[in-house]
């Protein structure tokens, strides 16, 4: 969810329906992604630990593959 609870619609080209709501994430949010990934980096085994790194793709695979 973005800082000021903004979304914007995600338009299907090919039909013009919409497919999806997104947040519209300001530079704060993304200066928080930012930091919060530096953070994983530095203080995890994140840059070593392939499984854990393909578990998380994974999951993250799989949630965009989710039905609604």
């Amino acid at each position: 969810m973005a800082e000021d609870g903004q979304t914007y619609n995600v338009i299907n080209p090919a039909s013009e329906e919409v497919a999806g709501v997104v947040a519209a994430a300001s530079l704060g949010d993304a200066d928080r992604a930012l930091a919060a990934a530096r953070r994983c980096f530095d203080q995890s085994d994140w840059s070593t630990n392939r499984t854990r790194r393909l578990n998380a793709q994974t999951q993250f695979r799989d949630g965009l593959n989710a039905p609604e």
